[in-house]
């Protein structure tokens, strides 16, 4: 139906000559073509800006105007052919919807236009999508009747709170559940620093003050999960008291590019150890923690005097409000105390039972932890119906409902919300499981500490980080050292209570988890004994001290003691 026509081969264009440069300009000015229109009942209407409408004629003559001529050149040559264009089949393909705010970086990949406005992870609210399942869900009424009560030990008079009460089996306190002391940090023998002035809250500058400025720190986007690399606590400090950082849980106007301008940094930093700082003068640990710490009773004295030695028991943590730490468990199965000096803290814990741990362990090897909130995980277990040997049909057929499946799954168990206020102190025991969430700007000082009643919980914790391949840096340092040094401590007070102290009731039922691990630790005479600090090094200490020939005699003198 299409006429074809002779082509002519020109176009308009004006070549422009500036003698001054020596340079050859191409300035495209007006440009004419004839389009052919055709349109048959099936084919799309072509976009006016196109220059085409299929009532006009068969021929229109459309202007295409691009760049002006510049005024400043000396010469100009026009020469100007009018060609019909070849008809082409417009493209029947749907436009690709572009995201050019994601890809100019004006917002993150959660807050993009394109991106389900009615999801409350989207919503620029939070900086964590499992922040609005801590905060609206009700933990404390779980399916077998469990509540905050049923698991948490709250003190009121810390005079109570000591090592002497914790050894005793009968007293009502225990090391297994967590503990809220709403009592002074003076009442459990705890030196915290001051505010100045005392009526005042203490600020981070002040503690900056102390630390250092320049003291480097390990910074954590919340929203990215990416470290933030060269900051110091001066830049901590600046962060905290910019105005325009306040985080205001609100949500901007949809398609605004302004929207990253008004999404905070939610900034964590929970791993600056200050032993060695200042602000170590000012702080002391709980007496009872001090009472029980294996650092400070079996570690070697003249090591940590020339200041070798596990540094984990004193940490500042500053978090920015939104901040979110998901589920873990603290290395080492080490126990931790922790006073809140500005601030609130909310917390999730879960009980290590032997079911939330094998949950615990595969949530943190799928793929999609991150988008997996801990307390929906479930597990498929044996319903007992195999093995009965009854003639019975054991195994599970096809006509198995869907009901009947959901029965074998178990699920997180016994999982509590708790909220820290502002001077307070927290106990969380060994191979808890929790989340803390930060609603207000916070400052929070703490420690770790491995103790003798639940040794077979920092053991099992310690495999499972070798298990799920945990990096060397979010590990306890020294770990294995440390255990060969608390076996060569029960092998004395074993040996000569009276001289070295009795062992208690509570440590009894971890001594042969230790030994049994031991062993399995041993690499015998040689190896990298020349190594300060090693495990052969460290074996070959305790060996000469106790007078024995190997540690294989340790372990049966051990065992024999038990």
């Amino acid at each position: 139906n299409i006429q074809s026509q002779p082509p002519t081969h020109t176009h308009r264009h004006t070549f422009e000559t500036n003698t001054n440069t020596r340079a050859t300009r191409l300035q495209y000015n007006t440009i004419q073509y004839n389009t052919f229109n055709h349109m048959d009942d099936q084919q799309e209407p072509i976009p006016p800006n196109r220059g085409a409408n299929p009532k006009q004629d068969d021929i229109t003559t459309t202007t295409l105007t691009t760049l002006t001529t510049p005024t400043n050149l000396n010469t100009t040559t026009t020469t100007t052919t009018t060609t019909p264009s070849t008809p082409t089949r417009l493209s029947r393909r749907t436009a690709l919807n572009i995201d050019f705010l994601k890809l100019a970086g004006e917002c993150y990949e959660d807050d993009s236009p394109n991106n389900n406005s009615n999801n409350p992870c989207n919503n620029n609210i939070y900086a964590n999508k499992h922040i609005p399942s801590l905060l609206e869900r009700n933990f404390n009424n779980n399916s077998d009747n469990t509540t905050v009560t049923n698991i948490l030990q709250t003190v009121t008079d810390g005079s109570q709170l000591t090592a002497t009460n914790l050894i005793n089996p009968n007293h009502t306190l225990s090391l297994h559940n967590p503990i809220l002391i709403t009592d002074t940090p003076t009442s459990i023998g705890m030196k915290v620093p001051l505010p100045k002035p005392p009526s005042k809250d203490i600020t981070i500058r002040q503690i900056g003050n102390k630390i250092g400025m320049s003291h480097s720190i390990t910074v954590m986007d919340v929203r990215t999960q990416d470290e933030l690399d060269g900051w110091n606590f001066q830049d901590m400090v600046d962060h905290f008291e910019d105005e325009d950082r306040q985080y205001k849980p609100t949500l901007p106007q949809p398609h605004s590019r302004s929207k990253r301008r008004n999404r905070t940094r939610v900034l964590n930093q929970i791993s600056l150890e200050f032993s060695l700082t200042p602000l170590g003068k000012l702080v002391t640990s709980p007496q009872f923690v001090r009472d029980l710490d294996w650092i400070e009773h079996i570690w070697p004295r003249e090591r940590k005097q020339e200041g070798d030695y596990p540094r984990v028991q004193y940490y500042c943590l500053t978090s920015t409000s939104g901040c979110f730490t998901d589920f873990h468990v603290d290395f080492g199965g080490t126990s931790v105390w922790y006073h809140v000096l500005m601030g609130k803290k909310v917390f999730l814990l879960v009980p290590p039972s032997e079911n939330n741990m094998k949950l615990y362990e595969k949530w943190l090897c799928r793929k999609d932890q991150n988008d997996i909130f801990f307390p929906d995980m479930k597990m498929g277990v044996d319903d007992g119906s195999s093995g009965s040997g009854d003639g019975q049909e054991q195994e599970q057929t096809q006509e198995q409902t869907q009901a009947e499946q959901e029965q074998t799954l178990v699920g997180v168990e016994n999982c509590v919300k708790i909220t820290l206020e502002k001077g307070q102190t927290f106990i969380i025991p060994t191979g808890w499981i929790h989340a803390v969430y930060t609603p207000i700007d916070s400052l929070v000082i703490g420690g770790n500490f491995l103790h003798g009643f639940d040794i077979k919980g920092q053991l099992d914790v310690h495999c499972l980080e070798t298990r799920t391949r945990v990096p060397a840096k979010f590990r306890f340092p020294s770990f294995v050292q440390l255990c060969f040094y608390a076996g060569a401590e029960y092998f004395k007070r074993l040996l000569n209570p009276l001289k070295f102290g009795i062992v208690q009731e509570q440590e009894l039922n971890g001594i042969q988890c230790l030994v049994n691990a031991l062993r399995m630790w041993n690499v015998g005479p040689g190896g990298d004994a020349n190594r300060y600090g090693g495990v052969a090094y460290v074996e070959s200490q305790i060996v000469k001290e106790l007078g024995v020939s190997d540690m294989d005699d340790v372990f049966r003198g051990i065992e024999e003691g038990l």
